[in-house]
């Protein structure tokens, strides 16, 4: 399994867990990142999994295991790690240069403010109703032009037109739909 396969993965499940739209978050977090960083373009892989982690409510401790260790800890694993709190410090203080950063400024907090709860960051960015997350709202209609002959001796209207598509549906192909007639010419 490659890098973006497991990023991709973070990134559903981060969604599915906080019903958060990540990929506008994402977007809108990029453009705040560039006002501080103007010769970046987007959040660095590691931002964008530090991110899924805390959407997902995973602990602070688990997040830095991840980093450090990379893998997600058992709770064995975690009561274990003797350096632990060091990791944790550690990751804090690198995010809040960053990920912190670029949430309190699309939150609207001063930089000298503390950060809030991952919670209260998940209800905010729900009431904004921006960054709610539908799977169903994220599907794309793809317009594709095809080219389609047909010898009859009847002229096609609207009414075959519709035929061809009840016939498309009844073959379970509905996802296809014939939408008008360019020309209709004798030869």
């Amino acid at each position: 399994m490659d890098a973006n396969d497991n990023l991709d993965r973070q990134i559903l499940s981060a969604q599915e867990k906080s019903g958060i739209d990540l990929q506008r978050l994402r977007s809108d977090l990029s453009k705040i990142k560039q006002e501080f960083y103007p010769q970046t373009k987007s959040l660095s892989d590691k931002e964008i999994q530090y991110l899924c982690l805390c959407l997902s409510r995973d602990s602070l401790g688990k997040i830095a295991y991840y980093f450090y260790k990379h893998k997600l800890p058992s709770a064995e694993e975690l009561e274990q790690c003797e350096d632990l709190s060091r990791l944790t410090r550690n990751l804090k203080s690198e995010m809040s240069l960053t990920v912190h950063k670029y949430i309190k400024k699309l939150m609207n907090i001063t930089e000298e403010e503390r950060k809030p709860s991952w919670k209260k960051i998940i209800d905010f960015l729900k009431q904004s109703e921006r960054y709610i997350y539908s799977p169903n709202l994220t599907k794309t209609t793809t317009k594709i032009s095809v080219l389609i002959e047909m010898e009859s001796s009847q002229s096609i209207g609207i009414l075959q037109i519709q035929q061809l598509n009840d016939l498309l549906k009844q073959h379970g192909i509905e996802n296809i739909k014939i939408s008008e007639l360019i020309e209709n010419s004798q030869g």
